[in-house]
């Protein structure tokens, strides 16, 4: 097994737990549309795929006074911008114990983020997460113009890494992203606890 030079972490629901419900219904509060007081409506307003919106503004093809305005016109909101932001960015919290681990690799191996995220929240969590300073390199999709599971994303995340895909591990939540990197060459792991992951990277011999 080659030596693990970069360790790559994806950002919602591994280093912060997000609840898309909770945003969905934080936004559709004073929603002059009926249909939008049923959470799960105003879900599927915003992050159901077909609708493409979220997707839109993870790769970058929607700025973010853009999807402001789509939103809320969707959504018959009278919201100001930075009150939609405080909406938007309303149901995050860290994972201290993958923080912690974080930590404790820093400095044996080279730490990298890769996520789809967007602008406004990515600008509301980095302050927030001092751990996301020790990664040296952040592949944002709404920066690099792609998202995850595409086959682009990863091997950009090779590229910047520069070592072989099989000295990289990349922990990501989702398991369709996890066999995407996989089918790279990647050494993936799908999250489910910083327990789990844990007994993962021990096992691997990366921490004790």
């Amino acid at each position: 097994m080659p030596r693990v030079e970069v360790i790559i972490f994806d950002l919602g629901n591994v280093i912060v737990r997000v609840s898309h419900r909770e945003i969905a219904q934080a936004l559709s509060a004073g929603s002059a549309d009926p249909r939008f007081h049923n959470p799960d409506a105003a879900l599927a307003a915003v992050f159901d795929d077909i609708r493409g919106l979220t997707v839109a503004y993870e790769e970058g093809r929607l700025s973010t006074e853009e999807f402001y305005r789509t939103v809320t016109a969707e959504m018959a909101l009278s919201v100001a911008p930075e009150a939609f932001a405080r909406r938007w960015n309303t149901s995050f919290w860290e994972q201290r114990e993958v923080s912690g681990l974080i930590r404790r690799l820093h400095g044996r191996y080279r730490l990298m983020l890769l996520s789809n995220t967007n602008e406004l929240h990515y600008r509301h969590l980095e302050p927030q997460l001092p751990v996301l300073s020790l990664m040296e390199r952040k592949i944002l999709s709404y920066e690099v113009g792609m998202r995850k599971p595409s086959q682009a994303i990863y091997k950009r995340a090779v590229e910047l890494a520069g070592v072989r895909p099989e000295q990289i591990i990349y922990i990501d939540d989702v398991a369709a992203y996890t066999l995407a990197a996989a089918q790279l060459g990647i050494q993936a792991i799908t999250f489910e606890s910083a327990a789990q992951l844990g007994a993962v990277l021990r096992a691997k011999g990366v921490i004790d």
